[in-house]
């Protein structure tokens, strides 16, 4: 597919030097840094491991009585960090 980006010159510069120097063309230097990046798990896959009620009522009951301020992300990715897996 064709495509047009508005990338930094700074950035298309160093990218345009990367792809020479692995004998590549900027394009495929691009596809593989897209493929890398979007195998890894993303922060949006961290945050669905949130306990959430399964009956849609909300946050599951042994999260809401946490007392985690929900404003505050800081508070809520501690909460999160500490929970075993």
């Amino acid at each position: 597919m064709r495509t047009t980006l508005n990338i930094d010159d700074e950035l298309y510069r160093r990218a345009k030097a990367a792809a020479a120097l692995q004998g590549v063309s900027v394009t495929s230097l691009v596809e593989s840094c897209l493929r890398a990046g979007l195998g890894r798990s993303s922060e949006a896959d961290a945050l669905a491991k949130m306990p959430v009620s399964a009956r849609g009522g909300g946050l599951a009951a042994d999260f809401a009585g946490t007392g985690v301020d929900l404003d505050d992300v800081s508070a809520v990715w501690d909460y999160i960090e500490g929970q075993p897996e």
